[in-house]
């Protein structure tokens, strides 16, 4: 087994030690890992025995994990992962790492698996890429958390580098230690591919957001930048693959999907009883909806385990129409009346009770927005929906605020539930307040009837899903 040096910065050796015990006791070879720790400033006595039982342990007194405090505490290890205090590993991680990083798709270059770790309460659990999501007026690149692996069969090149965590050969540091400037930029300079971990083996007791960095005007590696990822810094603007934090504009990707996946999927609908809740799924794909927003509805409408009732608008009806049949023509009859001359008010609401005047055979009607999953599925899957149909209306909480991207209402609550509606308009209408879009009735309708809703508090928006993951 390939030696592998563990490096982590911790505020001391406490902080440390569950993540480095972790690591050891998760290991398929133990005596093959070594640990250098960055600490602020020099052990005690008690804490220095402690490391020495620990194992092949060394430390470095520095303000801050520098690759060249990197370089200094590298001994011939053929392989480097960058950890943090926050993680924790799963069984035989290294085997699975060093896989990963052999499956990395990259030519001429040498691969660098990083990416956004999952938390362990994260409801999806997939690896994200290190997305860009602006450039400010003053060069400041902002960083987010892109697309999700889910499924994905193999580590997904990407631009940039997650600063609390890598995995890759020790060269990589001996190489970084060279120079200055952006440490993504840099690497890419060198010839190094950043890869986005495709397996969750490592996951966070708590996020670790990616920090702004300003990047220079001279900086190298930026026509580089922006030719292979469509960031221009000149102009200010983003690519929709550098969003995602993908190399590639394709958001189509292998899935490693296994047979037991299958099986399990098919011995789940087997196992279905005729009292299981039987919903119908409602979408609108709008005149505005772009090329991204197709694709995760076309994924939606392939979707075994799911019946999706689609409404579109204008030309868009006849390419929904190409790819799935049960779709209709969008009519402003759908939406709430507004006083003379508004535009009728989109309502969500209005499009399940529209949808239960056409299909009454259905327990629960669910709104979908037609990008309300924006990462990859399997398609064959076996959705649970008791975890998401019961005798409740179902919605996500993000933050304390309503997140209307899925809404799940049993049949019996949607004759309630748009007399509420209509209610809260008549009544915002008469205080002289026009609602520019449907949130402030739901709103209203949570404080005036708690007891219709069951919440289910997300970390950001467009996960009500998961639940069914």
């Amino acid at each position: 087994m390939e030696r592998i040096l563990i490096l982590m910065q911790a505020a001391n050796w406490a902080e440390a030690t569950e993540a480095l015990t972790s690591a050891r006791e998760n290991a398929l070879h133990r005596n093959a890992l070594s640990y250098a720790l960055v600490l602020p400033e020099a052990p005690t006595s008690p804490e220095e025995c402690n490391m020495a039982a620990f194992g092949a342990l060394q430390y470095l007194v520095s303000p801050e994990m520098t690759f060249a405090a990197m370089e200094t505490l590298w001994h011939g290890e053929r392989y480097a992962l960058l950890a943090h205090p926050a993680m924790r590993f799963e069984r035989d991680w290294e085997k699975k790492l060093l896989r990963a990083l052999n499956d990395c798709p990259v030519e001429n270059a040498q691969a660098v698996l990083t990416g956004y770790l999952p938390a362990q309460d994260d409801p999806i659990g997939a690896v994200c890429p290190v997305a860009a999501e602006r450039i400010d007026p003053d060069g400041t690149l902002c960083f987010a958390h892109g697309m999700p692996l889910t499924l994905a069969a193999h580590p997904m090149p990407g631009a940039f580098l997650h600063p609390d965590f890598f995995f890759a050969r020790a060269g990589f540091i001996r190489a970084m230690a060279q120079g200055s400037g952006t440490a993504f930029l840099r690497a890419m300079v060198q010839g190094w591919q950043c890869c986005t971990l495709n397996q969750p083996v490592i996951t966070l007791t708590h996020d670790l957001p990616v920090p702004p960095v300003r990047i220079e005007p001279q900086e190298d590696g930026l026509a580089q930048l922006k030719e292979e990822y469509g960031v221009d810094f000149a102009a200010g603007t983003l690519s929709a693959a550098a969003k995602r934090g993908l190399k590639s504009n394709s958001l189509d990707m292998t899935l490693a999907v296994t047979p037991l996946m299958r099986i399990k999927s098919a011995v789940q609908r087997w196992r279905r009883k005729r009292t299981d809740p039987m919903p119908l799924c409602v979408t609108v794909c709008p005149v505005s909806l772009d090329e991204e927003g197709m694709h995760w509805l076309r994924q939606l409408t392939q979707m075994q385990d799911l019946a999706l009732l689609c409404y579109a608008e204008g030309l868009k009806l006849r390419e929904v129409a190409e790819f799935h049949p049960n779709v209709l023509e969008y009519k402003p009859r759908y939406a709430l009346p507004m006083p003379t001359g508004k535009p009728p008010l989109f309502s969500r609401a209005a499009m399940l009770s529209a949808a239960r005047d056409r299909v009454l055979s259905s327990t629960h009607y669910i709104w979908m927005a037609p990008d309300c999953v924006r990462y990859p599925l399997y398609t064959g899957m076996a959705l649970p929906w008791k975890r998401l149909c019961g005798e409740k209306i179902v919605l996500a909480s993000v933050r304390n605020r309503l997140d209307l991207s899925m809404v799940v209402v049993p049949d019996k609550q949607i004759k309630p539930l748009m007399s509420a509606i209509g209610e809260q308009l008549r009544a915002l209408l008469a205080a002289g307040t026009i609602p520019e879009t449907e949130e402030a009735l739901w709103t209203g309708i949570v404080k005036e009837h708690p007891d219709w809703f069951e919440f289910r508090a997300l970390p950001v928006e467009k996960q009500l899903f998961t639940f069914l993951l």
